[in-house]
């Protein structure tokens, strides 16, 4: 459904709303992390076959892997 897409709205909103600068970014990076993690976790962590379901080279997506980690702290 579209559930995630009036999250996303109001999550939006919430930020801007806080008067939030700059949350394209942080926002595209979490919406990009729980892609990421979805296909892997759908692909039992095997890289090629979730980049392939997400229309990503293999490197991009170990390199969004690599950056999303650094972030997080892990």
């Amino acid at each position: 459904g579209e559930g995630w897409r009036e999250d996303l709205k109001r999550l939006a909103r919430a930020r801007l709303a806080d008067g939030e600068q700059g949350i394209y970014e942080g926002l595209r990076r979490e919406f990009d992390a729980a892609l990421i993690d979805a296909a892997l976790a759908e692909n039992a962590g095997r890289r090629v076959r979730a980049a392939e379901q997400l229309g990503l080279g293999r490197n991009t997506l170990t390199r969004k892997v690599g950056a999303s980690r650094s972030r997080r702290g892990k």
